[in-house]
């Protein structure tokens, strides 16, 4: 037996997903759901939710579908947050367990805490907004909630990313932390607001800038170098202010051809023609911030 176009239809527009209640609206019962199961026209994702979308490539994808298929199997009773808000939004997860999905109830209902899934009460009216029929707190609320339930870092690291895609403004993640923090004590969510720069094109520039500023250095995001007749010459990720030091983060993937690399090295080879240092960092030294303020001080 297939799966009646009606239904189909429907899940259509729910990424796939559809629940044990809306299958019974078009007369399917629970051993057809089996039968679907079973011969692989559909998956069971949570209890009484299923979809017809392909498996999940990786840990992401399987965070964003379980996020995604809760949210509408609850319907407006809660809302996707924290991480998964983050997920939802495509903003990059840097040090964050993506192992459990985390939801805020809306309608005062109580907390579940159970393996890969954590439902939170909260008594404060967030922003939300609909995504393929899943109700998710706003980028903001979700980068503040990273902040205090992670840490700094991976909270600057979606906002920076949100920020440089003009998905979100600083006067927004300024509002976000008064929402969940109206007398300011969560010192965590507002030095996100301030950190925050959109001028940042990945996390590793990201988590290299945050090293540099703690490290107590001024620094310039996305400085452009330009030869003595003020031509440009390169754009880089990092300069320190009054010095001649520029620093550069390599991603593992950056360079994919030959010819990549021989560009990059002629891009270089002319910084330092005028006077520049560079120094590169790749992610490994990134864990390691001293090193890095030692060589960026040299």
């Amino acid at each position: 037996m297939s799966i009646p176009a009606p239904l189909l239809v429907a899940a259509a527009g729910q990424r796939g997903v559809f629940t044990r209640r809306l299958a019974a609206q078009y007369g399917c019962t629970d051993a057809d759901l089996a039968r679907w199961v079973k011969c692989g026209l559909a998956r069971q994702v949570w209890r009484g939710i299923l979809t017809t979308s392909p498996p999940p490539k990786d840990l992401t994808e399987r965070h964003r579908e379980l996020a995604h298929a809760i949210s509408v199997g609850y319907g407006r009773r809660l809302a996707v947050s924290h991480q998964s808000a983050i997920v939802m939004a495509g903003l990059p997860t840097y040090d964050i367990d993506l192992t459990t999905v985390r939801f805020v109830r809306r309608n005062g209902g109580s907390s579940l805490s159970v393996p890969g899934i954590k439902i939170s009460r909260c008594s404060l009216d967030l922003p939300t907004y609909e995504l393929d029929r899943a109700l998710v707190v706003d980028e903001a609320v979700a980068i503040a909630q990273v902040a205090r339930a992670v840490g700094v870092d991976a909270a600057v690291v979606a906002a920076d990313a949100a920020l440089n895609r003009e998905s979100l403004s600083k006067g927004q993640l300024y509002d976000a932390a008064q929402v969940l923090d109206p007398l300011g004590r969560a010192r965590r969510i507002r030095e996100v607001a301030d950190r925050a720069d959109g001028r940042a094109e990945s996390p590793g520039e990201t988590r290299l800038r945050l090293i540099a500023v703690r490290a107590g250095l001024d620094v310039e995001p996305q400085f452009v170098v330009r030869d003595k007749e003020g031509a440009f010459v390169a754009r880089t990720d990092l300069r320190v202010r009054d010095t001649n030091v520029i620093a550069e983060f390599d991603g593992e993937v950056k360079y994919e051809t030959g010819r990549s690399v021989v560009n990059e090295k002629k891009r270089e080879d002319a910084i330092q023609r005028l006077g520049w240092r560079v120094e590169r960092f790749v992610w490994y030294e990134l864990d390691r911030p001293a090193d890095v303020e030692q060589r960026l001080r040299s």
